[in-house]
C-alpha cells in the first residue's frame, strides 16, 4: 500500500513540473487586440482616433459595442448614431432599437459607413 502512494506523489509532481514548463513555453498572456474598424482599435484600421476627436468636440459622445447597450436620454436636442463597418448584419430588431432610441432626440441623425451589403436592411420600409 505504501508503494502505491509514493508512485502517486511522484506522478503528481511530474505532472505539475510538466504543466509549469508548458506555461513557461507559452509565455505571458496577451491582452485582447481589437481588429477592424472598432473604436477600441488604436491601429491604422481602427476608429479610436475618430472617437477621441468626437469626444473632444462633443463630450457626451459614447462608444456602443452592443445594440443592447444603446441608450439615449430623452429630450436631447441633437444626436447622431454612427455605424462604421459593422461585423454582423443588422437584424430587424436591431434596426427597431436604433430607430426607437434616435426618436428620443429632437433632431436625430444616422450615418452608416459600410459596404452596401449591410445597408439593405435599413433601406427596406
Amino acid at each position: 500500500m505504501r508503494k502505491l502512494s509514493l508512485v502517486s506523489v511522484a506522478v503528481t509532481a511530474m505532472l505539475i513540473f510538466i504543466a509549469i514548463i508548458a506555461l513557461m513555453e507559452k509565455g505571458p498572456p496577451y491582452p485582447y487586440m481589437f481588429r477592424g474598424a472598432s473604436p477600441a482599435n488604436v491601429g491604422i484600421l481602427g476608429t479610436y482616433g475618430f472617437l477621441q476627436q468626437l469626444k473632444q468636440r462633443y463630450p457626451a459622445t459614447i462608444a456602443v459595442f452592443s445594440i443592447e447597450n444603446l441608450h439615449i436620454p430623452k429630450n436631447v436636442d441633437h444626436c447622431l448614431y454612427i455605424s462604421i463597418s459593422p461585423e454582423l448584419e443588422y437584424s430587424a430588431n436591431d434596426v427597431r432599437k436604433i430607430v426607437a432610441e434616435l426618436l428620443k432626440c429632437r433632431r436625430p441623425a444616422l450615418l452608416i459607413a459600410d459596404e452596401p451589403l449591410y445597408l439593405t436592411l435599413f433601406s427596406k420600409p
